[in-house]
């Protein structure tokens, strides 16, 4: 009877010291994102399960709850992210066309040749017209080159995010290999897919699907079974860094600049046209003032000296001024027209960013709300753990109790024993 009573005593405090572990474990995980909490389960331990034996204590295993879904947050994640991506690309195109101030810089072109018409024979006057050319050149390569560096930074970045994609998908692997059931780790993980592409998965993160465009899903882990994905399986994502930063690309920036660029192009080739009807100081007919690229603002100066700058609208008196003022007056349309064009595209850029600002702000109001959601139904509750402190110790408390007991019982019935036998012995 005593030995059972050491026995269920000692379950009881193995069970009390495990109850304290897993409330421990709970609090030290309190604000770990998508953990889920654990609970000691007691259950009855018999020698036999009939209900004539006797109890040999307790039995206590740890549970956790089950059921949880983590392709909500995913989702949010993922346009979270695609929606912070083109805000930032947009913010970067609206700063380099601002920066541009392409339409004053034809202005001050015009006006440089409204300068000269009041004085033709100036070779100042000419080379402030020069000066004025060589400006929106500077310009336009300018606008020009920081295209090209993002256009660079996106085909470096996303190389960088699709290794960066495979090596988490190696450690998705691994888990399933190790046979890893770590929701937070799993949770973390997932998330940092999704940042760079849009994934589904089953099983807590055992089986992930590439969510595609076009609605498809393409299959990259299963198990510890895994499939490389290439730079264009992740552009092709169905939102995300990459897909975002595609979608700018092909889509958001030539959307943005062509008409920019047309009504620019249009407006050089009118001012070459305006200067070839005039006369230079030597009584030449006027030659090309840019050299005009094919797209992305390639523009160069063809580098006319003053004196080849033709403000005379007659060979014969090539100081008279006429051409000069004619394009100043002329340039007047195509200047309203390279305005409008940039003030559209600039407001365009700026209603994209604002979009991308407010999406984000949802989607982290979304995160924040599903996070909080899973906290309720999985979390971690102080005031539980709390009570639940307490419970065990009490638990382990009084086991401890029944075994000083026991203990001091037998060293009685020992005693007993062996003062009977002395009497015995001495008799």
């Amino acid at each position: 009877m005593i030995s059972n009573t050491f026995s269920i005593a000692s379950s009881g405090l193995r069970a009390a010291q495990l109850g304290l572990d897993v409330t421990s474990h709970n609090v030290a995980n309190v604000n770990t994102p998508f953990y889920v909490r654990e609970n000691l389960n007691l259950q009855e331990q018999r020698f036999q399960p009939l209900p004539l034996y006797p109890g040999s204590g307790v039995q206590a295993t740890v549970e956790k709850a089950t059921g949880y879904d983590l392709n909500r947050v995913g989702d949010i994640i993922a346009n979270k992210a695609n929606a912070n991506e083109a805000g930032i690309l947009n913010d970067k195109l609206y700063n380099a066309l601002s920066n541009s101030k392409l339409p004053n810089t034809l202005n001050d072109i015009y006006n440089a040749f409204a300068d000269l018409s009041a004085n033709p024979s100036s070779l100042t006057a000419r080379q402030v017209v020069i000066e004025k050319t060589e400006q929106l050149k500077t310009q336009t390569n300018q606008l020009n080159n920081t295209i090209s560096e993002i256009n660079d930074d996106i085909a470096f970045n996303n190389s960088v995010d699709v290794n960066k994609f495979n090596e988490l998908l190696n450690s998705l692997s691994k888990a399933n290999e190790a046979g890893m059931d770590d929701i937070p780790k799993r949770a973390d993980l997932l998330n940092q897919l999704n940042e760079i592409a849009s994934v589904q998965t089953n099983d807590n993160g055992k089986t992930i699907f590439l969510k595609n465009k076009n609605g498809g899903l393409t299959p990259i882990l299963q198990g510890n079974s895994k499939t490389d994905v290439t730079k264009e399986q992740l552009e092709n994502a169905l939102s995300g860094r990459v897909s975002a930063r595609k979608e700018f690309q092909t889509n958001t920036m030539p959307g943005v600049l062509t008409d920019v660029d047309k009504v620019l192009d249009k407006a050089l080739n009118n001012l070459n046209d305006w200067h070839k009807q005039g006369y230079d100081l030597n009584g030449n007919p006027g030659k090309d003032l840019f050299n005009i690229g094919n797209g992305n603002f390639t523009i160069t100066t063809t580098g006319l000296s003053k004196e080849e700058i033709a403000a005379s609208s007659t060979p014969t008196t090539p100081t008279n001024g006429n051409n000069a003022n004619a394009i100043f007056e002329k340039g007047a349309n195509d200047l309203r027209s390279v305005n409008d064009a940039v003030g559209v595209a600039l407001a365009k850029l700026g209603t994209l960013i604002s979009n991308s600002n407010s999406l984000a702000e949802g989607y982290q109001s979304g995160y924040d709300n599903a996070l909080r959601d899973w906290n309720n139904k999985y979390g971690v509750n102080l005031d539980e753990e709390a009570v639940n402190t307490m419970k065990y110790q009490r638990m382990y408390e009084a086991n401890a109790k029944v075994l000083q007991v026991a203990d001091s019982m037998i060293g009685t019935l020992l005693s007993i024993k062996a003062w009977k036998r002395y009497r015995y012995d001495y008799k």
